[in-house]
């Protein structure tokens, strides 16, 4: 159950609910929004910033707006998002929390989310709360699957994937909770 989940977790865009898209924005006029290195989706190391980021600043121009989309930290673009400080985020998952402060596009395109461990680990489960045992690291801010969440897993937060990876590799977790396109850039990256 939890495999088909993860399967089925979109990437959108999201416009801040106090972005004024009623009123008439100028198209020479720069809207400001924030995401993070979540290659190869959204990251400074591609062209076009990534497959997301070049279709949500295709899709905007279309429109007749202009984005700047500048890649931080996963929280602290949340916060910038939330505090409204910018005018949107590309590439965030729905959650009924978030609904509060944004309002979000329809899905762009699907991702996979899954557990990542060392090639040498024996793990194997067949419910989460096989794998309490463990430490899992996931990225702070980053919103994970309601099923995952509600297990209450030994879990370590870290401010990117890439640092998750490392620590995997450094035998300090046992698993990562990670989009399957990210690790293989990644790993692919090393």
């Amino acid at each position: 159950m939890f495999k088909r989940l993860l399967c089925h977790l979109v990437f959108m865009i999201f416009l801040l609910v106090n972005v004024a898209f009623s009123q008439k924005v100028q198209a020479e006029e720069l809207l400001q929004f924030v995401t993070t290195e979540y290659p190869p989706y959204t990251t400074t190391n591609m062209p076009n910033g990534g497959v997301i980021t070049a279709i949500a600043t295709e899709a905007f121009k279309r429109s007749g707006y202009n984005i700047n989309v500048t890649i931080l930290p996963w929280a602290r673009a949340l916060r910038e998002g939330t505090e409204g400080r910018v005018d949107g985020i590309v590439a965030i998952w729905h959650s009924k929390e978030r609904e509060q402060w944004f309002i979000y596009s329809n899905p762009i395109a699907p991702n996979q989310i899954g557990f990542y461990k060392r090639v040498d680990s024996s793990i194997s489960y067949k419910k989460l709360s096989d794998l309490k045992p463990y430490t899992i690291g996931t990225v702070r801010g980053y919103a994970n699957p309601p099923a995952f969440d509600e297990a209450k897993l030994n879990v370590v937060d870290a401010v990117d994937d890439e640092t998750n990876l490392r620590k995997l590799g450094a035998k300090r977790l046992d698993l990562v909770l990670i989009d399957k396109g990210v690790a293989q850039y990644l790993i692919d990256l090393n």
